[in-house]
């Protein structure tokens, strides 16, 4: 048997007793146990990095984690190199615009309460890429290079992979 403290607040320690009860009132209740702590912690954030393919850009994201004052992206080279910090921010997610195409990057995240507790994600790499952009046309069945070709009328700009996914 267990139970959850839903709205117990981060960092904060907790003591819990354990008294058996009949429900029926045909025993009397049982002696408390001895008080047992806990304390509410930080959970590991989940991180997803991610390449925007348009731009060739990274995008690191994660889920807003209850309590955080504020998120800090840090970045390196490799996965046991230094990290710098790229953002300092409050949002759940952010576009590394220095990113090099070809380039791997390990990306590191850190939740910060306003406490000063903190928790840090695991490293996670991503190799910068870029993929081609072509036009497809509302009408017809080849995409083109450009948004002028065939005189296409308000043509859609997606990835390559992307128009040949959808049968261009």
């Amino acid at each position: 048997t267990s139970v959850e403290h839903s709205d117990a607040t981060l960092g904060k320690t907790y003591y819990y007793k354990v008294e058996a009860m009949d429900l029926y009132d045909r025993y009397p209740n049982s002696a408390h146990s001895e008080p047992k702590s806990g304390i509410c912690k930080l959970p590991t954030p989940v991180v997803t990095v991610s390449n925007v393919a348009s731009t060739g850009k990274i995008k690191v994201s994660w889920s807003k984690i209850t309590g955080a004052s504020s998120y800090r992206v840090y970045r390196a080279t490799s996965s046991t190199g230094s990290y710098s910090l790229m953002a300092n921010i409050t949002g759940t997610s952010y576009t590394d615009s220095s990113a090099v195409v070809g380039k791997t990057y390990y990306y590191k995240l850190k939740v910060c309460l306003t406490d000063g507790t903190s928790k840090t994600s695991d490293a996670i790499p991503n190799t910068c890429q870029t993929e081609e952009m072509v036009w497809i046309p509302k009408t017809g069945s080849k995409y083109h290079s450009t948004a002028e070709c065939s005189n296409m009328n308000n043509p859609a700009e997606v990835t390559k992979s992307e128009a040949i996914r959808k049968g261009y």
